[in-house]
């Protein structure tokens, strides 16, 4: 199962919303000596830079997930996010050194008040604002000014339009008012520590007002008709299928019009529009062709385009991508090659190499607090509810975590002992510190379940659901299966829930679905975050008030559910860094004391390139920075 934190936002409508940062992962791509040529044939090769690099004509990045809106509003998908990453800029930008946000469009850091409501009477008397200056000086590629007005302009749009992923400004923007021609207020609806990582995500890029209209979002041609086939419009009862290619022609898909602040610019769309209504297939996109922005100005933190274009070729699956890559006419393929393939390349040095990033996508066991073997009942005794504890933390004593990572997911993944994943500030060890010895402890394990009361004739029992959205799932919960069964005390039944849809229905309480309140004991929640901070990983997954775990702590600790929503609400309304990184860590040690749930493996991206290419990851963020894609001098 694996989510993006909308999913919560948005109880059961399932969103494909990555980790929409500005920054992105960034990949320094070079190549020395090579049978590939980077830039297909040109032999020119280039420019050479004063760093000894070239900056390459072209160069081919394979991909397999297909866009949606290229329209920061309407987006609401991670391949999306990343192309709208590279032809725009947000405010802030992810530093991966710093582990922070550092100013982008933004001329320094936020001003972070509380001040006075305009109107106390609907509601709280104070707000908290976020006051940023602009840099100046800047202008959209047809000469149309950035500032302030921009900014305000684009935010009222998303939030307005109410598509996409809009409720990444509308749960938080109250308003947005110009302060002057270079400087904006955003006042919010309520205090939050972590605005600087929203103000990174794409709904906040600021746009050109004169190519994104505030009265509708700007999608495909193929999502509008498989959302409504049969429709006509304008009144005039005009073909779908007409209205498409109008849309097409007039509605951004003359490429050359997509202009944005960014290092790229849009110069070609390749689409089969081949339909398939029966399969809800309407249409793909095979290739976007990108060239530098000449007018590109990112300031301090910003990368300008080190190659001059760059092709992205839409596959239709995996085995595609990967004999395009073999086959040369792509020099990288990016993220979506099976686990196991990318062992079998990385296995080939003469001729691939695999290039890990630090991915933030976690893969968590949960447990339901309300019921055995668990948890207890809130009238259960302590005595039970000990025991219950006891269980839980057998569980993640019994867990090889590194045997995980190396059967199933190899360089895409590693270890993971927290609800914050590496890469992230705050992040702790707390599921080795809070335990001694450290897991994988059997031996321990078999301690905790004993004093549980278990034993061979009365072994602990439970089921462990899974989706089979996620080939991983399977064999995930098999190996987890085989260490605890390991301990000669525990029988696990695996529950294949199948796809989204069914598991809705076993690990949610809400009123809708009151008669599976109890149908698991255990499962599986993959979580890929919606922005770049702490609280993402924790505050939906732990709150009580959110109801994934959080609540079911109450049964086994009231008294240590109480301090964790204590510290959940400190940290999320905190706006100072070096406080809230504190409560983090206080927050990570307390969910390893009473395991609510147990953090199994974080999941990273790849890119595989073929001989004489090499990839420089600089962080944990999941989108790529195509501006930092350069072709080495050749000896």
């Amino acid at each position: 199962m694996r989510l993006a934190s909308t999913w919560f936002a948005r109880r059961f409508a399932r969103r494909f919303v990555g980790f929409g940062l500005a920054a992105g992962l960034s990949l320094v791509l070079i190549a020395g000596c090579s049978d590939s040529d980077p830039n297909n044939g040109k032999k020119d090769g280039g420019t050479t830079t004063g760093d000894g690099s070239v900056v390459a004509k072209e160069i081919t990045i394979g991909v397999t997930e297909q866009l949606t809106a290229l329209d920061p509003a309407a987006a609401n998908q991670t391949g999306t996010f990343e192309l709208l990453m590279n032809v725009n800029q947000t405010l802030y930008l992810w530093d991966a050194a710093k582990l922070d946000y550092v100013p982008g469009l933004a001329a320094g850091e936020p001003v972070v008040a509380t001040e006075a409501t305009p109107n106390p009477d609907d509601g709280a008397a104070t707000e908290q604002t976020w006051t940023i200056t602009l840099r100046e000086g800047l202008t959209f590629a047809d000469d149309t000014p950035f500032n302030a007005d921009a900014v305000k302009y684009s935010v009222e749009r998303v939030i307005g339009l109410k598509v996409g992923a809009s409720y990444l400004v509308s749960s938080y923007v109250s308003r947005v008012e110009k302060l002057g021609e270079y400087k904006v207020k955003f006042a919010l609806a309520k205090p939050i520590g972590f605005f600087k990582a929203l103000l990174a995500t794409q709904p906040y890029a600021p746009v050109n007002r004169s190519q994104y209209p505030a009265a509708r979002a700007l999608n495909t041609p193929f999502t509008l008709e498989a959302q409504t086939p049969n429709a006509t419009v304008d009144g005039e009862g005009k073909e779908k299928k007409a209205w498409n290619e109008q849309f097409r022609d007039q509605n951004l898909f003359v490429a050359d019009k997509l202009l944005g602040l960014g290092p790229y610019r849009i110069e070609a769309i390749g689409y089969d529009e081949t339909k398939n209504p029966d399969k809800g297939e309407y249409g793909r996109y095979t290739s976007v062709t990108l060239v530098a922005n000449p007018t590109y100005s990112g300031g301090p933190n910003g990368v300008p385009a080190r190659t001059q274009r760059i092709v992205l070729k839409y596959f239709k699956d995996s085995v595609a991508l990967e004999q395009a890559l073999k086959d040369g006419s792509v020099q990288v393929a990016w993220n979506t090659i099976p686990a196991s393939a990318v062992k079998v390349l990385g296995a080939d040095a003469a001729n691939y190499k695999v290039f890990d990033s630090d991915g933030l996508i976690t893969e968590t066991l949960y447990f339901n607090g309300r019921v055995p073997p668990f948890g207890t009942l809130p009238t259960a005794s302590d005595e039970d509810k000990a025991k219950a504890l006891k269980t839980r933390k057998a569980v993640a004593l019994a867990i090889d975590r590194q045997a995980i990572v190396d059967s199933i997911f190899g360089l895409a993944g590693k270890p993971l002992y927290s609800m914050v994943p590496q890469g992230l500030w705050s992040y702790v060890e707390a599921f080795k510190t809070e335990f001694t010895p450290p897991p994988p402890s059997l031996s321990e394990a078999k301690k905790l379940l004993g004093e549980a009361g278990y034993t061979e004739s009365n072994k602990l029992s439970f089921e462990m659901w899974y989706s089979s959205d996620y080939p991983e799932n399977s064999p995930m919960s098999d190996k987890i299966k085989a260490d605890l069964e390991s301990t000669g005390l525990v029988t696990v039944t695996k529950k294949d829930a199948g796809g989204f849809g069914g598991y809705v229905g076993v690990i949610t309480r809400s009123e809708d679905v009151a008669k599976e309140d109890h149908t698991y004991q255990a499962f599986w929640l993959g979580w890929s975050p919606d922005y770049g901070d702490p609280d993402n990983f924790v505050f939906q997954q732990l709150d009580s008030t959110v109801d994934l775990v959080g609540s079911s702590l109450y049964s086994t600790n009231p008294a240590k559910a109480n301090d964790l929503d204590a510290l959940l609400l400190a940290a999320k309304t905190d706006a100072n860094y070096q406080t809230r990184v504190e409560k983090y860590k206080q927050i990570q040690q307390l969910v390893a004391q009473t395991v609510p749930a147990v953090p199994v493996v974080q999941r990273s991206k790849q890119a595989v390139a073929r001989k004489g290419f090499t990839l420089t990851p600089a962080g944990p963020d999941t989108l790529l920075n195509y501006a930092t894609v350069a072709v080495a001098a050749t000896k």
